[in-house]
């Protein structure tokens, strides 16, 4: 083995040892092609673009935190072998349907909903929250309703909207008609 790595002979005694081990001759320095640099700068140059991919992306695209969640639950579940949206869009609707009844009876649908804008109703039956107890009922006397289009045969001889329109426009066709009989 000394002859293979050009190694040195020590005298197998305490004495010779103890030297060989103060004059450092038994620990040999490494040479010196065993060192082995690598460039990093094609690691740090690849790192720095995929940041700036992430970072870009970050900024310019906008996500939104419930589709996201819902798009990751949607997987979970597929990939579990569940059918959870199918069991969702019942529920989903209902709350739709609920809602839409709510907001019906807020703005008082049917009868209410035709009568909406005509101001010579009554009042309405109960008053909002809290409007009796920050001002006092006025004394004034109630105004009079305006009178309402009238209905049936009535409509057309006065006159309704449409039926006033199409007078009008029957009335200009008949004008220019005299004014090109005149030319």
């Amino acid at each position: 083995l000394r002859a293979l790595t050009d190694g040195e002979t020590y005298v197998d005694s305490d004495p010779a040892l103890e030297e060989a081990a103060r004059d450092g001759l038994v620990f040999r320095k490494a040479p010196a092609f065993s060192k082995n640099l690598q460039p990093v700068w094609h690691w740090l140059l690849f790192l720095t673009a995929t940041l700036l991919l992430f970072d870009v992306a970050a900024r310019r695209i906008a996500l939104e935190f419930g589709v996201v969640v819902a798009a990751v639950v949607a997987t979970w579940d597929r990939l579990r072998g569940r059918n959870a949206a199918a069991d969702r869009v019942p529920e989903y609707i209902d709350r739709l349907k609920a809602r839409k009844a709510q907001v019906g009876e807020a703005i008082g649908q049917g009868k209410k909903a035709a009568r909406r804008f005509d101001a010579g109703d009554a009042p309405p039956a109960a008053p909002p929250p809290g409007a009796g107890e920050a001002k006092p009922a006025p004394t004034a006397s109630p105004r009079p309703a305006p009178q309402r289009p009238k209905q049936g045969a009535e409509a057309g001889q006065e006159g309704d909207y449409l039926s006033r329109l199409k007078k009008a426009k029957k009335r200009a066709m008949e004008e220019r008609e005299k004014e090109k009989d005149e030319e």
